[in-house]
């Protein structure tokens, strides 16, 4: 009982206990879990999170620093996406924790519910032995120990009550305590997390300020790498400078070879072409001597002939001479006879004069005029033609008017195109009497020198087509030979005549007449005098004349003479300018009496055929003067030649002749050579004209298309690049001419003398009391002072003479006030006031001496090579002025930017000048330099006198001369002269390349510029439109001066 009691105690107790633990166990190890240990989880997590992020961050900046942004947005995104993932991680542990401890909970409540469900079941719950012995007594009856038993129950339902409200409490305080837990757990989770929140937005910020200083890093290394690519491309710019005026020297050097090589080609060529000439020359000359032996053998055997027909003809001659003498001397005998029959019925009548022998002649002049007349208008009168027949047509005076029409266009597009057409030319030789004139009315188709007594000057006819003339206009221009005539005259075609004889005086300048009617073509007549025998005084003096006209190649001959033998020494005369007779026609006048010598068409057809083969020839009836003078109109005049014409025609039909000579007969054949000639003249200029005409239409397409060029090029990026072609344009030609590459000595040096006259003031010596310092240049030994000189060489030549000025310029005067006023109180403790004073005065005298020689030379350098600018400029500008040539970058185009640029480098010429001189200031020391340097070099100078201090300032003096002098020089070169070949393509193209749009806009005077071009355009349009029609209607008027129409007007 006792041991059952015991161990059911045992029991019990343990019963409690294991609940207790059970109860306390799963509080206790979820609270442990997640006060003790979470927590440390959580900041050791948390920090490894934040090293994992930071490292991410790290990580991200290191390998996205050097990225764009895009990729270092993407990282960083990247990184948040993994913390986020790395949180929810953790909220699901979290999770689970929470659901284990919950379980745990509910395990140990189900076991303490086990344990009082078996305590009930038992039924008591003994007490211990001795608490029994002591409350009941050992004699009790049954109904005690029922009673006692129901009390113990009743206890123990009670003690089981009481232990379940007490296990109830206890677990009510235990889920107090475990939500008071989990409410800890959360205010640390809370925590925590605020601290996670607050460091990540703490990471967060210094992800951010890290991202910002990469970015800054990122900026600031991509602003280094744009100045170094700034510095590398100027750098290249330079060197790409260098590398073309090394390739421009190679280039001129090149040229000069090519030049060198062409010219020793030219000379070989030219001794080649001697050679070939001198070969040439004697084969010619071969062939000349073929031809002169020939000519000579035919010369001999035609003088053979001719001396034999000249003595037929001397024969003839003499017996004509004698029957000649003989008719005079009847005629003399038959005046004596007259006269003295006279003398016999008039006594007292006077015996005739000179005058009336003169008188006399000419009426028997005029009787065999007018006899010859009437035998002429006898054969005339017989001649019959048909009614069809027009005699203007047939003889070639009636053209198609469309053929003037389409002349007149021809000329009127020659002038147009400031192109001369070549006036076809006829020279009409022969000798005295022979028709010379009257051939020239037989073309003109007009009467106008029958009045003439004989051709005494050449008188030229220049025909003009003016459509405005209806008839003949006729203007005689001013004679230069005959003061009386010294104006032009219009007159009517009937006083011509008249007006020729009043001028008709022997000399070799012309009579000119303007012969205008709208249907005639340009061209010149020119009639020359007779050619007289050659034994005649005259000869010499007419045949020179008359060569100087034939001589032109471009002028036709016609070569007038009667129908007699061909041998004529004139056509001799004539091949001395005309060897071949190319150029040459002949004309056989008097054909008709000719004609009537023959009686069989056999005679007929041997006389034309022995014509010589070389002659071009024609045979011709004009008719005689007193006959031309009665006809009254053209039209009478025109059916007196046909009816000549007709009557040869006629007479050669009779005598049955060859019809191969009739192309030879007559006036028409003649007339209408002479009008194919002038046309054909004019027809060999038209392609000229018209190629004249395609070349300006071209021309102006190109100008056009040029002018659209410039005008897309006005864009603002085309006007940048064409600004930074200018400034390297100038700028190599700048640094050529620094190096005297490129240039002239001719055209661009200066001579010293001359620099100094041209840069005015500033080129003058001056010393520091402002007189200026004269002296020979050739006695100071300055270099190359007489040469002329730009560019380097100039520079160093003012070096030079800045090195003699220096050494000429001695100490000035220095008095005893000037020691004195020196040395005043002790500048330094232990140093005589004499020595103070004597660097001091070294000091003063040296900048009194040199600062305005050094600002001369400043000044002088600057002239030297501001010059080379303007130089640049001019060389630039094209030679020849072409506003809308196909250059895109034509200067004259944009005279502002030019000048703009100029200016630019001038001033950055001047800064170079003002940093150059600054530099040299820094060659005057003070006082106390000089002081120290003297104390170095020679020890301490115990100076007791003045005079002491003047022989130690001129010491000094000499010495700061010498140093100031040569390093003067070294900084000229140094802080000058390089930065001209370096710095000065840097400042120029930094400034430049910082132009903005409208600036450079300005600069171009761009919209100007663009209206102008436009309206360029325009016009160019409008005047190609023009050039397109001009072109049709000239090869329509080609065509129809070429073809003319066969229908009469």
């Amino acid at each position: 009982m006792g041991d059952e009691e015991d161990r059911s105690t045992r029991r019990h107790r343990s019963g409690r206990h294991s609940s207790r633990r059970s109860s306390e166990t799963p509080l206790e190890t979820p609270q442990a879990a997640t006060t003790d240990d979470i927590p440390s989880q959580r900041s050791t997590s948390g920090r490894s999170s934040r090293r994992s992020r930071a490292e991410s961050v790290a990580e991200v900046s290191a390998t996205d620093s050097a990225e764009d942004p895009q990729a270092l947005a993407l990282s960083v995104a990247a990184l948040v996406d993994k913390q986020k993932q790395e949180k929810a991680e953790r909220d699901e542990r979290k999770r689970k924790r929470k659901e284990e401890a919950a379980a745990a909970e509910a395990a140990a409540a189900a076991e303490a519910s086990a344990a009082a469900a078996a305590a009930s079941a038992d039924g008591t719950a003994k007490p211990p032995a001795d608490e029994v012995s002591k409350e009941q007594p050992p004699d009790a009856s049954a109904d005690e120990a029922a009673k006692l038993k129901a009390e113990a129950e009743a206890e123990a339902e009670a003690a089981a009550e009481a232990a379940r409200q007490a296990e109830a409490a206890k677990a009510e305080e235990a889920a107090k305590e475990q939500a008071a837990a989990e409410q800890a757990v959360r205010d640390k989770e809370a925590a925590d997390q605020a601290a996670r929140d607050k460091a990540a937005a703490e990471q967060a910020a210094a992800d951010q300020a890290a991202a910002d200083q990469a970015a800054r890093d990122k900026a600031a290394a991509d602003q280094a790498a744009a100045d170094q690519a700034a510095r590398d491309k100027a750098a290249a710019d330079q060197a790409a400078a260098d590398q073309a005026a090394k390739e421009q020297a190679e280039a001129d050097k090149a040229a000069r070879d090519q030049a060198a090589r062409e010219q020793a080609a030219k000379e070989l060529a030219a001794r080649q072409a001697l050679l070939d000439e001198a070969r040439a020359k004697a084969q010619e000359q071969a062939e000349r001597d073929r031809v002169a032996k020939e000519a000579l053998e035919a010369e001999e055997r035609a003088r053979a002939k001719a001396k034999a027909d000249a003595e037929a003809a001397a024969l003839e001659i003499e017996r004509k001479k004698a029957q000649a003498a003989a008719n005079a001397e009847a005629a003399r005998l038959a005046e004596e006879a007259r006269i003295q029959a006279l003398k016999e019925a008039y006594p007292n009548m006077p015996l005739p004069t000179e005058e009336l022998r003169g008188l006399m002649k000419v009426a028997v002049t005029l009787e065999a005029e007018t006899k010859d007349y009437e035998e002429e208008s006898s054969f005339l009168d017989s001649v019959k033609i048909l009614s069809s027949d027009v005699p203007s047509s047939e003889l070639g005076h009636t053209d198609p008017e469309s053929l003037f029409e389409n002349f007149s266009v021809i000329r009127t597009f020659s002038r147009q195109l400031n192109i001369s057409l070549p006036a076809p030319e006829i020279v009409f030789v022969g000798h005295k009497g022979h028709g010379k004139s009257s051939l020239i009315e037989a073309i003109l188709g007009q009467v106008a020198f029958y009045k003439t007594t004989g051709t005494k000057r050449p008188v030229h006819i220049n025909l003009v087509n003016n459509k405005s003339c209806n008839t003949v206009r006729c203007t005689i221009k001013r004679d230069f030979f005959l003061p009386e005539f010294d104006s032009d005259l219009e007159i009517p075609i009937e006083s011509l005549a008249d007006e020729i004889e009043k001028r008709n005086k022997p000399s070799d300048l012309p009579i000119i007449i303007q012969w205008e009617h709208h249907s005639v073509i340009d061209a010149t007549l020119i009639d020359t005098p007779g050619i007289p025998l050659p034994e005649d005084s005259s000869f010499p003096y007419v045949l020179s004349m008359i060569n100087q006209l034939i001589t032109p190649k471009n002028r036709l001959i016609v070569f007038v003479r009667p129908c007699l033998s061909f041998e004529d020494y004139g056509v001799e005369l004539i091949k001395k300018v005309d060897l071949e007779l190319d150029r040459t026609v002949v004309v056989n006048t008097r054909f008709f009496p000719q004609l009537m010598r023959f009686q069989t068409g056999t005679a007929v057809n041997r006389y034309l055929a022995s014509v010589p083969a070389t002659w071009k020839t024609y045979f011709v009836s004009l008719l005689p003067r007193l006959m031309r003078e009665k006809c009254g109109t053209s039209e009478d005049f025109d059916l007196k030649l046909f009816l000549s014409y007709r009557r040869d025609e006629g007479q050669l039909e009779q005598l049955s002749y060859d019809k191969k000579f009739e192309p030879l007969i007559g006036l028409p054949h003649f007339i209408k050579h002479i009008r194919t000639y002038i046309n054909k003249v004019f027809q060999t200029s038209a392609p000229t004209l018209l190629k004249s005409l395609i070349s300006h239409k071209t021309e102006t397409e190109s100008q056009l298309s040029q002018v659209k060029i410039e005008v897309e090029n006005l864009d603002a990026s085309k006007l940048r690049m064409t600004a930074s072609t200018y400034a390297i344009s100038m700028l190599q030609r700048i640094s050529s001419m620094l190096i005297g590459a490129t240039g002239h000595p001719q055209i661009h040096g200066q001579t010293l003398e001359q620099e100094k006259a041209l840069c005015g003031v500033d080129g003058q010596w001056f010393d520091n009391n402002g007189m200026p310092i004269v002296f020979d240049p050739q006695e100071w030994s300055v270099k190359q002072w007489q040469n002329k000189l730009y560019g380097g060489s100039q520079f160093e030549r003012l070096l030079d003479e800045f090195r003699a000025v220096s050494a000429h310029t001695s100490l000035p005067k220095i008095t005893r006030d000037d020691v004195v006023t020196a040395a005043g109180i002790p500048k330094l403790l232990d140093v005589p006031n004499f020595t103070w004073a004597a660097c001091e005065l070294a000091k003063q005298k040296s900048e009194e001496a040199f600062i305005p020689l050094i600002t001369q030379m400043a000044k002088r350098a600057s002239y030297i090579l501001k010059r080379l600018a303007d130089v640049s400029e001019d060389e630039l500008l094209p030679h020849t002025p072409t506003p809308n040539s196909s250059n895109v970058f034509n200067t004259t185009n944009f005279p502002f930017y030019v000048h703009y640029v100029k200016d630019l480098c001038h001033k950055v010429i001047e800064s170079f000048a003002t940093t150059c001189k600054q530099q040299c200031m820094d060659e005057f020391y003070d006082t106390r330099t000089i002081l120290l340097e003297l104390t170095m070099f020679k020890g301490t100078q115990n100076l007791a006198s003045p005079e002491e201090v003047y022989t130690l300032s001129t010491e000094l003096f000499e010495h700061i001369k010498e140093r100031i002098s040569s390093n003067t020089i070294i900084k000229f070169y140094n802080f000058f002269l390089l930065p001209m070949q370096n710095n000065l393509w840097v400042e120029l193209n930094k400034t430049i390349g910082a132009l903005s749009d409208a600036t450079l806009e300005d600069l171009f005077h761009a919209t100007q510029l663009k209206d102008k071009l436009i309206a360029e355009e325009d016009r160019l349009t409008e005047l190609i439109k023009l050039y397109d029609d001009r072109e049709k209607l000239f090869l329509e008027a080609s065509h129809g001066f070429s073809h003319p129409s066969k229908s009469t007007p």
